[in-house]
Order: structure tokens, then C-alpha cells, then sequence
């Protein structure tokens, strides 16, 4: 049965949410579980110094990741020189890497398209930090740290310093252009994506795939695997998808709701009309996906974190009744 207290808030409410975000997404399971995780993969390479990027947890955990998924790839190479590289890699220095953000310190690379790799798991392209990796461009610095401030400004720095300490960019886009952006399990704290020269634009993206690392670490942390064989369709994709996929998009771009809800008011010319269309498509999207995701949402287990899908899937519903926005 859905939840019931769904779908009971007043359209006049649809604020309420917004204050407390920061709350949302502070559940307090990450630098245990960051902790654990990231000393069992320093063990596994044989590191058993502590990480020169200690001061920030998350960071440390999503290099973790790398660092492992570098030593696997190598070992499966046979490349020698790359995984002596990876094992000692957990005490190299990466501040050359690093920018000093609003949401804590944040590694930002920009990998030519030649660099990203592929697994026989997934097709989906990804960048592994290695030996040659060097730092994103100033511009494109500056562009990160911007989104980022732009986004804590908004309520989103605990997402955005618990689930995305890693950007790698892709493509430069314009406005007009389809900008792509993704996360991978394997690589948690990691975004993948284009961008524009607009941090307005770019902090909804970080803000988008963040929510997706967020829900796959918080469904880890409370042993709330999605059953399998269960699809709904999804008006983004138009499309069935898993369970699993729906409730990714029912969470993630919702927060991307509330987001452009929030700067609409601060933005002017190109960018806010772009923000307006976006937030027009996005409210019917979740119109559509509603009845579905009333459903879908008892598949989490876990009750706090259930309540809070619901919470914000519905304060991003109820934003539709604010008022216009063009």
C-alpha cells in the first residue's frame, strides 16, 4: 500500500521544504561507512599510511575508489608499472588536483575524450585518476568552485560535500546543445559531465547526479536493495524501466526541481529562460510519473529514507502551484 500521509501536503505548502534541505540530506552514515570502506581498499593496496587527503573523508572514499578500480584494471592488464602506481597511490599528494570550495576541498579534472575507458560491465565511459592525470584549466576551475557556491547557496552543499567531491569534465556545450552527465556505482563521489561556461547550469547537473551517488550509498547503508524484475515507465526516458532506474529519476531530478525553484528568482536573460524550460518539463514529467511513483517508493525498505524520497518528490510536485515562472 502507498505510503499515506502521500500526497497530503496543501499546493499553499510548497515551500516548506526548502529551508531545511541542508537536514534532508544529512543522515549521518557517511564517514563511518566512508571511513571503513576506504581503510579496507588501502589495506587491499597494501597502504597502510593514512591518507594525505584525511581532512576531507568523502574525498579520501572516492579516490578509494579510483585507486581500486585502477589496481583491478592493471592487474588485469598486466600493466606493472600502473599498479605499483595504484597501490602506492592513497599517499600521493593531490592538492595540484584540488579546489578550495564552498562545500570543502573538491578534486576537478578534465579528461580529453580519448582518456575514458570502458568496462566489460558497462558500456558507460569513465575516467580513472592515474600517474598522468593533471588538473582541470583555470576557467574550468573556477566554473566548478562557482557551481558549487551557487548550489550550497540554494541548500544543496551536504549533498554536494557527502556525493560529489570528484567532477570530471567532459564536453564544452552550449545552452542549445544536450548536455549529458552520469555517475557510476563503481565510482562513488565521482560526477561525469558537459558543460557550459554557466555556473547556474552547471550546479543543476552536479546537483542531479550527486542525488544519485547519495541514494546508491544511502541503499548500501541501510541494506535496502530495490528488487529486481519490477519496471514503471519513466516519461524521461519514455520508456519501462527498473524499479531501481524510476526511483533514481524520481529522486534526482526533483532535487533538480527544487533547485531551479530556488535561483529562478536570482537569474536573468538567456540562462533564466533556459531554467524556466527546464522547470516546465521537469513539472510534467513528475505529473506523469506520480501515480507510479506512489508505488514504487514502498520498494525502500528503509522508512527514514522512504519518507524523505516522498518529502521531496512531493515539495518539487507542489512547486508547480508557486506561481509562474517565466
Amino acid at each position: 500500500m502507498p505510503d499515506p500521509a502521500f500526497g497530503t501536503r496543501p499546493p499553499d505548502e510548497g515551500h516548506w521544504l526548502m529551508n531545511s534541505l541542508e537536514e534532508v540530506f544529512a543522515l549521518d552514515t557517511d564517514s563511518p561507512l566512508h571511513r571503513t570502506r576506504t581503510a579496507g581498499i588501502h589495506r587491499l593496496l597494501g597502504h597502510t599510511a593514512g591518507p594525505l587527503v584525511g581532512r576531507s573523508t568523502v574525498l579520501a572514499h572516492a579516490l578509494a575508489h579510483h585507486f581500486l578500480e585502477g589496481a583491478i584494471a592493471a592487474a588485469q592488464t598486466r600493466d606493472v608499472e600502473a599498479l605499483t602506481w595504484y597501490r602506492s597511490a592513497p599517499g600521493n599528494d593531490y592538492s595540484a588536483l584540488m579546489v578550495d570550495t564552498d562545500i570543502g576541498p573538491a578534486v576537478v579534472v578534465a579528461p580529453n575524450a580519448n582518456e575514458l575507458r570502458r568496462s566489460d560491465i558497462s558500456d558507460t565511459p569513465y575516467y580513472l585518476i592515474n600517474t598522468a592525470t593533471t588538473a582541470a584549466g583555470q576557467r574550468q576551475r573556477d566554473q566548478v568552485r562557482q557551481a558549487y557556491a551557487v548550489a550550497a547557496t540554494a541548500g544543496f552543499s551536504t549533498l554536494l560535500a557527502g556525493a560529489a567531491p570528484i567532477v570530471c569534465l567532459l564536453h564544452q556545450r552550449r545552452f542549445d546543445e544536450t548536455l549529458h552527465s552520469w555517475t557510476i556505482s563503481r565510482l562513488p563521489g565521482t560526477v561525469f559531465t558537459d558543460y557550459t561556461y554557466e555556473p547556474i547550469v552547471l550546479a543543476r547537473d552536479l546537483i542531479h547526479e550527486a542525488g544519485h551517488n547519495w541514494l546508491n550509498e544511502r541503499l548500501v547503508a541501510y541494506d535496502s536493495a530495490i528488487p529486481g524484475g519490477v519496471s514503471y515507465y519513466s516519461p524521461w526516458r519514455a520508456t519501462e524501466r527498473s524499479a531501481f532506474g524510476f526511483l533514481h529519476a524520481c529522486w534526482s531530478f526533483p532535487l533538480t526541481v527544487l533547485y531551479a525553484v530556488e535561483v529562478l528568482p536570482h537569474i536573468t536573460g538567456a540562462v533564466r529562460e533556459f531554467m524556466v524550460a527546464y522547470l516546465d518539463l521537469q513539472h510534467q514529467m513528475l505529473a506523469a510519473a506520480v501515480d507510479d511513483f506512489r508505488h514504487a517508493v514502498e520498494h525502500v525498505c528503509h522508512h527514514d529514507l522512504r519518507r524523505r524520497m516522498i518529502d521531496v518528490f512531493e515539495a518539487a510536485i507542489t512547486t508547480r502551484h508557486m506561481g509562474s515562472f517565466g
